[in-house]
């Protein structure tokens, strides 16, 4: 499955050295950051749970486009599913 990616290509990496804001890098610069809020109302563990999410993302892409091909051809590989999930998860971070 051919796709028009324009979006920054994974992988996605979680700046580990950082605690609060956690930044999220890909191999051109930083992607995203995840902060606090304002307000500060945001725990440390919520927030990590959520800089994993936005790592996550191109796996997670490419896992979609696995369940799409699945599901129209009966065939595919089932890893990137696996490992997009486990990214998302925090499994073996």
């Amino acid at each position: 499955m051919k796709t028009n990616t324009q979006h920054t290509p994974g992988p996605w990496l979680i700046n580990t050295l950082e605690v609060v804001p956690f930044s999220i890098h890909a191999h051109r610069g930083c992607v995203a950051e995840v902060s606090r809020g304002t307000m500060n109302e945001v725990k440390a563990d919520e927030i990590e749970a959520n800089a994993r999410l936005i790592a996550a993302a191109p796996d997670l892409l490419e896992a979609l486009q696995q369940i799409v091909k699945i599901a129209h051809r009966g065939d595919g590989d089932n890893r990137p599913i696996d490992s997009a999930r486990a990214r998302g998860e925090g499994v073996g971070k």
